[in-house]
């Protein structure tokens, strides 16, 4: 709510300073905040992208949380349903956070106020990271899950034993297979690295 209500917020200030964003470029010579209002239409345009990525993807997790935070038993399977259904926005979400990510690298940061720069550098820096990962896993997730169109998600599993060194950790002694699909395990098997190398 807080943030789908900063959104609003925000958009009705930038409603009110477009019509005088044109003169940014051509007040790069003020002292200290020329470099911001040079800079004030990307500067805008990134933060408008990042609070519409970050409420979009709020409000289409919003069910998997409650099923998380709620009193009922939820099912990995569960889960992943929810998290599938809520793919179309997420992944709207995760293409609107790669446009601001864009805008911020193209940031000349030396031109800004110390100020401004400061509020990037050590506010906003630290958190993209962070969303990107969220995201990206968000988005992965049902597929890697076994929940996409691709079907089923086949895994090798190695088991290593620690007492017997080798390059890789240790001595291969089992090798398995994970088959996963809608978030259930369907399917585990392991068989002797012995039976493996005896061609």
């Amino acid at each position: 709510v807080l943030l789908s209500r900063t959104r609003r917020d925000f958009m009705a200030f930038q409603a009110q300073v477009e019509p005088l964003l044109w003169l940014g470029p051509s007040l790069g010579w003020v002292p200290v905040y020329g470099g911001d209002l040079a800079a004030s239409r990307e500067l805008l345009q990134m933060a408008d992208l990042l609070l519409e990525s970050g409420d979009v993807a709020s409000a289409a997790s919003q069910p998997l949380l409650a099923a998380l935070t709620g009193d009922e038993n939820v099912n990995p399977a569960g889960l992943v349903a929810l998290l599938g259904a809520a793919q179309p926005e997420l992944i709207k979400a995760n293409e609107t956070l790669d446009q601001a990510l864009q805008l911020r690298d193209a940031l000349e940061m030396e031109r800004l106020s110390p100020r401004s720069r400061s509020l990037i550098e050590e506010n906003l820096d630290p958190l993209l990271p962070v969303m990107e990962d969220a995201l990206t896993l968000a988005t992965s997730l049902p597929g890697l899950l076994g929940a996409s169109s691709d079907g089923p998600k086949t895994y090798l599993l190695m088991v290593q034993n620690e007492d017997e060194l080798r390059p890789t950790g240790g001595f291969i002694t089992a090798i398995g297979t994970l088959v996963v699909q809608d978030g259930n395990v369907v399917a585990v098997s392991f068989v002797n690295s012995g039976e493996l190398e005896n061609w």
